[in-house]
């Protein structure tokens, strides 16, 4: 699940809209501040996807009729789910802050909330773009999130050592066995021969990855071989 919040500010009335996103839908909650009184003035539920994005952009543009406000927009890193809604605002030019879930968590039972739902998440999200001054996000670079996808990848494979050793040991029974079966031999064969190209590649495709920019800092970046 994943947490957006927009802020606006003019003068003294401060805008912000909480919003908790999923796989499917998000959750909008629009509160406003006025001499340090905050309430909801509005809440809406939206379906994932860019055209619902847009329609999120035009409800608020309903609630905010100053075109020259400026707006801040706070996530919470969780999962892959913000990504698409991070970017589309991103390039609508709207200033986007991304946070650890650890620390929306902590702010979240600072006000007091102790159970956990979508409207909640948002209700307290939209309070926390109120009172927070968090760093600007920017997206990285393509290689960058096609090193991520990697490296995840390549660590899922070397964490199925375990399924391998049990394909290898099936298949040492298989082939000393006096009634071995032509069909299951292969079969572990592929299976074994499967992973272990799988790994080859995604180790020649990092490193290709790494050695086309010189200018990646080796030392920060996470590579599981």
């Amino acid at each position: 699940m994943f947490h957006l919040t927009l802020f606006f500010m003019e003068n003294n009335i401060r805008f912000c809209v909480g919003i908790d996103v999923d796989k499917s839908s998000f959750k909008a909650s629009l509160n406003v501040s006025e001499n340090n009184l905050v309430k909801v003035k509005a809440s809406r539920t939206f379906n994932n996807g860019e055209q619902r994005f847009v329609a999120l952009l035009d409800w608020l543009a309903k609630d905010i009729k100053n075109d020259e406000l400026s707006v801040c927009l706070v996530m919470e890193a969780t999962g892959v789910y913000h990504e698409h809604l991070a970017y589309f605002l991103y390039h609508q030019g709207k200033q986007v802050h991304i946070v650890l879930p650890t620390k929306a968590k902590r702010y979240l039972q600072s006000l007091g909330y102790r159970s956990k739902n979508d409207k909640i998440d948002a209700q307290g999200l939209a309070v926390m773009g109120l009172q927070q001054t968090l760093k600007v996000w920017k997206p990285c670079s393509t290689q960058i999130y096609t090193l991520r996808s990697l490296t995840r990848q390549l660590e899922a494979l070397q964490n199925s050592r375990t399924s391998r050793t049990v394909f290898n040991n099936e298949l040492e029974e298989v082939t000393y066995s006096a009634f071995s079966s032509e069909i299951v031999t292969k079969s572990l064969k592929s299976l074994i021969g499967s992973v272990e190209e799988q790994i080859k590649l995604a180790k020649e495709e990092i490193e290709k990855i790494i050695m086309d920019d010189p200018s990646f800092d080796l030392t920060n970046i996470k590579i599981f071989i």
